[in-house]
């Protein structure tokens, strides 16, 4: 099956196309009218042949990120740009300090249009101007996890080969335990008190006013970045996004999010990852709007800053929104600006989003995902769905296009379970450096996502599971979110995550990992029995762990399953 932003599903039996939300009975497609106000709109969206590959793209959009963004300081420099503590900077300011550090990377570091900039920094504004004066000088930002150790970072940068990179005061031990083997790093900056061996993060910033860079030299083909993935699938691959990818993912969330200029957006959710640099950072850039940073989450520093700052959007996990709706600081704030809560990286139960919607009624809720090598967003689910069709993700986004199919990689009808395949302009060119992964993921225009999927009766699009966590018991198919999907919906579950783990009978069983609100106590007998009412025997799970510690998570949110097997 395959489908679009607009929602026509084009099937593989006949040439029928049926709408979103038409009834796609027994696997048959069947006419329907009357249901494309269901759609992301498509208003802007044409089809152009880019580097052989005809896409799905907006007509009229920015040539690069830096382009994208002074558009923004021209057409207000006064409004505020970005909030970090007690931080405050308007567009305008914003761009001075970028044209600085554009400056100092430029004429003082020698930087060229192509190289390597690597940065080992948690949220704060640095990270911010440095993303800004890398892009516009058309060379490559290389956002690294400021989680890893040493010996996790290492591959990343000698692979990334940067000539720059900048680290922040809280991780910078971790780098200089790997100082011996940075040969191939020519300048190397920190930011707070000095250290031997590296130079001071503010000699950037105090060049002279300087002019903005000159940005003909850029094309939307260019990298703009080089973003890591987090090892869930094995080595960590660099994900190469393009100017285009990016600027086509801020304009793809500004319309699905219905945002605008005078939004005020909460990043709570760290910006070396695709979500926070991109999804959200990138989208205010894009409208010239407004981003409170927070340097890391805590519940009830969040709430006091929407709250104060009148915020209008977040993006991040449900166990965040668990966390704030929880927290004792709750009570008795002024949340009604709140307008639009966007969740994902894991189920979200109808209860949380139920409490959501009580306890932000002005607030729509919009739950959205897709992949780094998509640069994060390509399907959401409509908000008046929120709860009818709790935990599916919707449809794909105005410029991406979708087809589930089988191994053989013909595309399966409506109701069938297949690997999701996504194409259009936010894709990413490939893995930096790796033309054999690139290879086995990228084909013909079409990223393999690895993601089991189906499409549901009225054109739904519902994520089953990762191929490789698909669990399979006795010749019986198990998809992990069926059995989280009820775990969640057990009273006293803050997290949930289900694994296989090895059966010399049955080849594999489930095994439950459980994290319990905060008061609440259980037990493995409990759970089974709960989980009896709502699952098929050969689905229950037959262990279940019951953990005081959150689940392990990558910075996009998502449960790193691999940990879980490993202890399993």
């Amino acid at each position: 099956m395959r489908f679009e932003a607009g929602h026509a599903l084009k099937l593989n039996l006949g040439e029928c196309t049926c709408a979103a939300g038409a009834q796609l009975q027994g696997g048959q497609p069947c006419s329907m009218v009357g249901v494309e106000k269901m759609a992301w709109s498509k208003e802007g969206v044409t089809r152009e042949f880019i580097e052989g590959v005809e896409l799905l793209i907006y007509k009229e959009r920015p040539a690069s990120v830096p382009q994208m963004f002074r558009e923004s300081v021209l057409r207000d420099p006064d409004r505020p740009a970005l909030i970090c503590e007690g931080l405050r900077w308007s567009y305008k300011e914003l761009a001075s300090f970028v044209n600085r550090a554009a400056f100092s990377l430029s004429e003082g570091c020698g930087l060229q249009k192509g190289d390597r900039v690597a940065v080992l920094l948690n949220n704060c504004p640095e990270f911010v101007v440095l993303f800004l004066a890398v892009s516009s000088l058309g060379c490559v930002f290389v956002p690294l996890n400021a989680r890893l150790k040493a010996r996790e970072l290492l591959p990343q940068i000698l692979k990334a080969k940067p000539r720059i990179l900048v680290a922040g005061q809280d991780t910078w031990d971790e780098l200089e335990s790997l100082s011996e083997c940075l040969k191939g790093v020519e300048r190397l900056f920190k930011l707070g008190p000095p250290s031997p061996g590296a130079e001071p993060f503010q000699d950037l910033l105090e060049a002279p006013e300087a002019p903005p860079p000159c940005l003909e030299q850029l094309r939307e083909e260019d990298l703009c970045s080089i973003i890591f993935t987090s090892g869930t699938t094995g080595r960590p691959k660099g994900v190469m996004i393009s100017h285009r990818n990016v600027v086509n993912t801020a304009q793809a969330c500004a319309k699905v999010f219905q945002s605008n200029a005078r939004d005020v957006d909460l990043i709570m959710v760290p910006l070396f990852h695709v979500t926070g640099l991109h999804t959200q950072l990138c989208k205010s850039l894009y409208l010239g709007s407004t981003t409170v940073l927070m340097k890391a989450f805590k519940a009830e520093q969040a709430l006091e800053l929407i709250e104060k700052e009148r915020v209008t959007l977040s993006i991040s996990v449900p166990t965040i929104y668990w966390l704030m709706l929880n927290a004792p600081a709750f009570q008795g704030r002024d949340l009604r600006s709140f307008q639009t809560i966007v969740y994902g990286g894991a189920p979200c139960p109808p209860e949380l989003i139920l409490r959501l919607q009580e306890a932000f009624p002005n607030a729509s809720l919009i739950n959205a995902g897709g992949l780094t090598e998509g640069t994060s967003l390509q399907y959401a689910l409509p908000r008046q769905d929120a709860l009818r069709k709790a935990g599916s993700v919707g449809f794909p986004t105005p410029c991406t296009e979708a087809k589930i199919v089988d191994e053989q990689g013909n595309e399966v009808v409506a109701g069938e379970v297949g690997e999701l395949l996504l194409k259009g302009a936010a894709i990413a060119r490939g893995y930096w450096e790796d033309p054999e992964e690139t290879l086995k993921t990228f084909k013909g225009g079409w990223l393999r996502t690895g993601d089991l999927a189906r499409i549901d009766e009225e054109g739904y699009l519902w994520l089953m599971d990762r191929k490789k966590d698909m669990i399979i018991r006795g010749g019986e198919n198990i998809y992990s979110i069926e059995v989280e999907n009820v775990l969640y919906s057990f009273p006293k579950t803050l997290e949930a995550a289900v694994v296989g783990v090895p059966d010399p009978v049955f080849g594999e069983q489930v095994k439950a990992f459980v994290v319990l609100k905060e008061g609440q106590q259980s037990t493995e007998q409990e759970i089974r029995e709960f989980c009896s009412q709502h699952l098929a025997d050969y689905k229950l799970p037959k262990f279940v762990e019951l953990l005081e510690e959150p689940l392990p998570r990558n910075p996009g949110g998502k449960v790193q399953k691999e940990l879980l097997k490993a202890r399993a």
